[in-house]
């Protein structure tokens, strides 16, 4: 109960007691205890998440329908190389992609028309994926999926093995044809001196 009141006196000043109301707030309690433990599951549920993702041999970052940090593990900050202080929780996407940008991470034209193409492609709530060589020759691999109501969550995986073996492949075809197209030529140039040895002999 919440009780409210005020004193009452007599002609002579004396107290004579008091007149409130009193309110049942049980309801009240009951919605606030209900409310604390939800978040207490939520929480719980969210430290859960976060080890999870911890596991996860990649980078993981979660934007919101406004394009704000909502989550990200560890090594979203570790394998882009982002000051956790300058892009915490809240921090927007278009300011990652600019500190990107001058930091020479995003390249195919004009800084400012990357950046817009890198917005329009944040808010298509389409499926992307593709690769980016940072600076130091990293290779990272970027898929992203579009959450309900706006955003995406996005994961980072550094695929620089893959990269050089693929390249080194393509390498080795290439020069495989070469020999094949030297060897193609060898033949003909034998097929023709054996030609013109026959006619000769003849």
């Amino acid at each position: 109960m919440r009780t409210r009141g005020l004193p009452v006196f007599d002609k002579q000043g004396n107290l004579k007691g008091y007149r409130g109301v009193a309110y049942d707030i049980t309801t009240e309690v009951q919605q606030r205890e209900c409310e604390f433990a939800c978040n207490e599951k939520v929480d719980r549920a969210l430290e859960i998440l976060s080890a999870t993702v911890d596991c996860f041999p990649g980078a993981v970052s979660v934007y919101d329908h406004e394009l704000k940090l909502a989550f990200a593990n560890s090594k979203y900050y570790a394998l882009l190389d982002l000051p956790m202080a300058q892009f915490p929780v809240g921090a927007r996407y278009i300011d990652l992609l600019y500190f990107l940008g001058e930091r020479g991470e995003l390249r195919g034209g004009e800084l400012s028309d990357v950046i817009a193409n890198h917005m329009e492609m944040a808010q298509s709530g389409e499926i992307h994926t593709f690769c980016r060589t940072r600076p130091n020759g990293m290779c990272i691999e970027v898929a992203s999926v579009p959450l309900p109501g706006g955003g995406f969550v996005r994961s980072y995986t550094d695929v620089t093995a893959v990269s050089e073996l693929r390249w080194k492949l393509q390498s080795s075809e290439r020069e495989i044809q070469q020999l094949k197209a030297r060897l193609n030529a060898a033949q003909l140039e034998i097929d023709r001196l054996q030609t013109t040895t026959h006619r000769a002999a003849g």
